[in-house]
């Protein structure tokens, strides 16, 4: 575990999930609240979702969480709003696993944090594919986007929130917003996303995402290069990630390195 890199991820995920949240123009996004402390940062998109509602804690401390826990969580989990819990190994704790049990908070997944020195890799362009790859820059894309992000998700509610979310966000888009989205489109369909978060010097890479019609061919991989080289163009020296088990192999062949895991914990079950 490298704790300073741990910390860089981290703070990647925490400007990316608030930055809608914390947009000046907050009657787009009705409800949403951003609010950070020195140990924990915590993101109300305003929505019944537990993709965009997230909890970080930055502290292993007990009484500092047991505050989060008190302050945050419980009233989060009285008022029904689902939440995902994003707990990296540097503040996990025998304190922190008896108030997740105390609380009915569950792992959900189980990530790996990962980290590539962009000034040391060797990036080559792209190969001629028949994926045509664009930056998201209308409400019209946002809701492409959206559609196959949401598809990931079945017929479930998260579904229908993931739609609302890109719907209300791409109304309040701005040209240079360090929150940059891509499209992967095939024969006439919108078949992948990505998304590059500039933060500083550092860029995180999220929402890899292929339809499941269209797996199989690459263009997840296709995506994921072409946000190296988008990053690369905006002069980043570091870029981060969190992967699942599945797509250890792609990142690290890529150069990135393990640096440590990320557990998420939800609170969906209680309500259903």
């Amino acid at each position: 575990m490298d704790s300073s890199l741990i910390n860089l991820v981290r703070q990647n995920f925490i400007a990316k999930s608030s930055y809608f949240a914390r947009f000046p123009f907050t009657y787009f996004l009705p409800g949403a609240a951003f609010e950070e402390t020195a140990t924990y940062a915590a993101v109300n998109s305003g929505l019944p979702s537990d993709t965009f509602n997230v909890i970080i804690p930055k502290s292993s401390d007990s009484t500092a969480l047991t505050a989060l826990f008190d302050h945050t969580i419980q009233p989060w989990n009285q008022q029904q709003r689902p939440f995902a819990f994003w707990c990296w190994e540097d503040t996990y704790s025998s304190a922190l696993s008896t108030l997740l049990d105390q609380y009915g908070l569950v792992s959900d997944e189980q990530n790996v944090a990962m980290w590539l020195n962009l000034q040391m890799a060797s990036l080559k362009p792209l190969s001629v594919s028949a994926l045509t790859i664009r930056a998201v820059q209308t409400p019209a894309e946002y809701e492409q986007f959206a559609d196959v992000i949401a598809e990931l998700f079945g017929t479930s509610p998260e579904a229908e929130q993931i739609r609302i979310y890109y719907q209300r966000v791409g109304a309040i888009r701005q040209s240079d917003q360090p929150m940059k989205l891509y499209v992967g489109e095939y024969d006439g369909h919108i078949v992948a996303t990505g998304t590059l978060f500039l933060y500083g010097s550092s860029a995180g890479i999220y929402d890899i995402a292929t339809r499941p019609a269209w797996r199989g061919r690459g263009f997840g991989s296709q995506l994921f290069h072409h946000l190296l080289l988008e990053a690369k163009d905006h002069s980043i020296q570091e870029v981060v990630l969190q992967a699942s088990a599945e797509g250890l192999g792609i990142y690290k062949r890529a150069g990135f390195v393990e640096v440590g895991h990320v557990q998420v914990f939800g609170n969906r079950h209680l309500f259903v």
